[in-house]
């Protein structure tokens, strides 16, 4: 195969990879995406919260630096021309594109020209992050990726401008998400230790540059816990186990598991094959790096600052970095691992495609049953998804509704310190519809809402809403009552009134 064939090759397998990556964004009109509906609707408002009255009683808006803004600084702009649900997918898009780019562009800064094996990290846009709709974090992890490729480069002729990469790129990454602020300070720290090591660079001009370029990456890091310490908390440390269920949770590929293990089957035979073959080159740098953010992962608390699956992020950019140290030796065949890689690809697609146009039935469903009520209706939102795959992407489905009818949903994510927009009143922050089964405050539900929107329900629980409750509609594991204005029975007054908050994972 001459260079030229190889490198058409290369092209075209990129744009048919991404091509199977967008085709289920764009084939279904709810993405099963399990937290991005709240996010969609939360830049729906801020995107007319100038215009509906009812908005601003509800909300206030607060723009200020958080590192938690990505998707709100581009939906937000782009829903003032553009239908929402025509605007979130061209962000998830996005997404999916920048994390192609980015793994396309650190292979190539690896190995100083493009790896086979980057057709095997990308795969990777379909993690359990993007499953689970953190959009955030996963956009800052493409930027992080190109951010750290662009300064790999520019540090072979340092001057200026490299300098002016690193600083500029991890200030946006900060706006992004604040992991991608700290994936690209810890990368450029291993970066450094690994030049001074390997002796790369010598003299003290040397260590100046080197350590220049930690500063300008550690910038914005710095300036915000000066500026805004967070509270101390005491850090909760996952077992073991747990760690060894994350791993393979974010080594999953697919929504189920069967599938999950067929596509893992054919990235095992193929890494197997070129591997006992001596035909796999492998980068220090990039082996050292996926070691690095494996160590952190390893010592990081799983909850910390009031924030959750802290440890968590540091998967998938040790997964991408051990993928991409790896490259095909340039004389090696390439059809046996187009084949394989495109197996994998195809069952990844159709088992993902399948499982989302069930999702999206299901979304539908309950976004029609919303449909059905009046404008400015306030809906406390009720969901029992143990054992349920499908219903694991739908709690915050509900949400979808309200980009056609202004609805008040209060498990939406307008947090104080971690979104531009926040409740008015602090009683309807951080509600959960996963744990307001177990601990609701029934009495203030039943006086402050008009209606409850129930999912799977179980009988004692459909029986004790009855009391209070009249059930309006219905659509197969659907529920949709009107709450009744009477004296609460003496059931719902021993109910609990405490409701734990169910802390963030974006």
């Amino acid at each position: 195969m001459t260079a030229r064939t190889e490198r058409r090759l290369y092209i075209l397998l990129a744009l048919t990879l991404l091509t199977l990556h967008l085709l289920p964004i764009w084939a279904f009109r709810y993405p099963a995406l399990t937290d991005y509906p709240n996010h969609l609707h939360r830049c729906y408002i801020l995107s007319r919260y100038d215009r509906v009255s009812v908005y601003q009683e509800w909300f206030e808006v607060r723009w200020r630096v958080l590192p938690n803004l990505g998707i709100n600084l581009l939906l937000v702009p782009l829903m003032r021309f553009v239908d929402p649900i025509i605007a979130g997918k061209i962000v998830l898009s996005l997404v999916v594109f920048l994390f192609h780019l980015g793994c396309h562009w650190l292979g190539r800064a690896l190995h100083t020209r493009y790896t086979w094996f980057t057709f095997i990290a990308v795969l990777w846009a379909y993690s359990s992050a993007f499953r689970w709709g953190f959009i955030n974090y996963l956009l800052g992890c493409g930027w992080f990726m190109i951010i750290v490729a662009l300064w790999w480069e520019k540090r072979r002729s340092p001057g200026f401008w490299s300098y002016v990469c690193l600083l500029g790129g991890s200030i946006v990454a900060f706006l992004i998400h604040l992991s991608s602020a700290v994936f690209v300070t810890l990368a450029c720290l291993i970066t450094v230790a690994y030049d001074h090591i390997s002796c790369r660079y010598l003299g003290w001009r040397g260590a100046i540059r080197n350590w220049g370029h930690l500063i300008c990456a550690a910038f914005p890091l710095v300036f915000y816990s000066l500026r805004e310490p967070d509270k101390p908390s005491n850090p909760v440390y996952s077992s073991w186990k747990d760690k060894i269920i994350h791993v393979s949770q974010h080594a999953s590929l697919c929504y189920d598991v069967i599938p999950a293990l067929a596509v893992a089957s054919f990235l095992l035979v193929l890494l197997v094959y070129y591997w006992r073959r001596k035909m796999v080159d492998c980068a220090q740098l990039g082996a050292l790096l996926s070691v690095g953010f494996a160590a952190a992962y390893l010592v990081s608390p799983y909850e910390a600052f009031r924030v959750s699956a802290v440890d968590v992020r540091f998967l998938l950019p040790s997964i991408v970095f051990f993928v991409l140290s790896m490259n095909i030796s340039i004389e090696s065949p390439k059809v046996f691992f187009v084949s394989l890689l495109a197996a994998a690809a195809f069952v990844q697609m159709i088992a993902n495609g399948m499982f989302m146009h069930q999702a999206d039935k299901a979304i539908g469903d309950q976004v029609r049953i919303l449909q059905q009520l009046p404008e400015t209706s306030r809906v406390f939102v009720v969901y029992n998804i143990s054992g349920d795959r499908i219903g694991q992407r739908l709690p915050h489905a509900p949400h979808y509704a309200a980009l056609e009818k202004i609805l008040f949903i209060p498990t939406l994510f307008a947090w104080r310190g971690q979104d531009p927009l926040v409740y008015r009143d602090k009683r309807f922050e951080r509600i959960s519809p996963w744990e307001s089964l177990q601990s609701p405050r029934w009495a203030w539900v039943f006086s402050e809402f008009d209606y409850v929107f129930a999912y799977r329900v179980e009988a004692a629980d459909e029986q004790f809403l009855a009391m209070r409750c009249l059930l309006i509609a219905r659509s197969g594991e659907n529920r949709l009552y009107r709450v009744l204005r009477e004296p609460a029975s003496p059931t719902a007054k021993a109910m609990p009134t405490s409701q734990p908050n169910r802390e963030s994972q974006r």
